[in-house]
């Protein structure tokens, strides 16, 4: 298998072999199914089954019916566990259900945005819902005339980040009236990274939105979603004032993970990443990796496509400063085969 050959590869290479600290492979599970609850509407239901979804994993299903029930909640499972899907069935179910009109998604980055609303919107539209239910991204990309359509019909679901909420939204409520009047639901997504001083930030713009959906008559019901740590429902708390039903135990199934970690001796980090990078992507893998600068991604980028120039037309660099039209290709260009960034 191509792990196993880049495994191989690193064990062999001088260079990667001599700061190998650790190598570890965890085992796969098994998918723990359940039926769809009794409480999805059957538009949903049928929607699930047309995008080849036909029963829920068994943490879907909990947050579902925790969800339905107007508890807070925060799920955490494993990335590509679902955890998508924990939050946009029981909204969209609500709203079928007319006991939510609107809800706010907040995402940390705009690279999530754009992902959330294809999936979104592809429920919405396999499930016959396309004239009943709108979503639209409200972020620092959004042309000001899209922005004016916004504000004059709003969507039932508006796609943004903390940064919009605190600039264009609270600073500006008697404009988003008419959607804080209808507003449910709020989806904190990626909740970990609220961390630090940007966590207190962050605990100073939901005080000021609480506040605020409590001017116009409404109290919100939170869905968070966080990677794996180790106090998921404190850091929740502390960032609402809210107590959560904590869903953690995943039902979706995983392959075999390998976690090799390499302390470089002579080499920077950085060097190293290139060479990792390089060498998986000449393997067919697709590769990610992150970096803490914008400088460092341009320069990974540089260098491999530099000593590599086969593999140029595969890789690319993604980082915030780049135009939303650049963004917007690099993000289709991803879903081809072999592309990595």
């Amino acid at each position: 298998m191509t792990i196993e050959r880049l495994v191989k590869t690193i064990h062999q290479d001088p260079t990667l072999k001599e700061g190998l600290a650790h190598y570890q492979v965890l085992s796969g599970k098994t998918a723990e199914w359940i039926d769809f609850p009794a409480g999805v509407s059957d538009s949903l239901k049928a929607g699930l089954k047309k995008s080849g979804i036909h029963q829920l994993y068994s943490h879907q299903a909990e947050a579902f019916e925790l969800a339905n029930q107007g508890k807070d909640i925060i799920v955490v499972t494993p990335t590509a566990s679902g955890k998508t899907l924990c939050y946009n069935l029981p909204i969209l179910n609500q709203m079928l259900e007319k006991q939510a009109q609107n809800a706010l998604y907040v995402f940390p980055i705009k690279a999530l945005e754009q992902d959330q609303k294809n999936t979104l919107e592809n429920l919405v539209f396999a499930s016959g819902l396309s004239n009943f239910i709108r979503a639209e991204i409200y972020d620092g990309d959004t042309p000001q005339t899209k922005r004016s359509k916004i504000l004059a019909n709003p969507p039932e679901i508006i796609i943004t980040n903390p940064d919009m909420v605190h600039r264009s939204i609270l600073s500006y409520h008697p404009r988003w009236e008419k959607f804080l009047k209808g507003l449910k639901f709020l989806v904190l997504d990626e909740l970990h990274t609220y961390r630090g001083v940007f966590g207190s930030h962050i605990v100073q713009v939901l005080r000021r939105l609480f506040r605020i959906c409590e001017h116009y008559g409404t109290k919100l019901q939170i869905i968070g979603s966080s990677a794996t740590i180790a106090n998921p429902g404190e850091l929740a708390s502390l960032l609402s004032g809210r107590n959560f039903h904590l869903v953690q135990k995943s039902g979706a199934p995983s392959a075999a993970r390998h976690f090799i970690f390499i302390s470089p001796n002579e080499l920077s980090n950085y060097t190293v990443s290139a060479i990792l990078f390089r060498k998986a992507v000449q393997m067919g893998l697709k590769t990610i990796a992150f970096t803490k600068a914008r400088k460092i991604t341009e320069l990974i980028y540089t260098w491999v496509a530099g000593s590599s120039p086969e593999l140029s037309h595969k890789i690319s660099a993604y980082r915030a400063g780049y135009l939303p039209e650049e963004r917007r290709e690099i993000e289709k260009n991803s879903l081809r085969e072999n592309c990595s960034a």
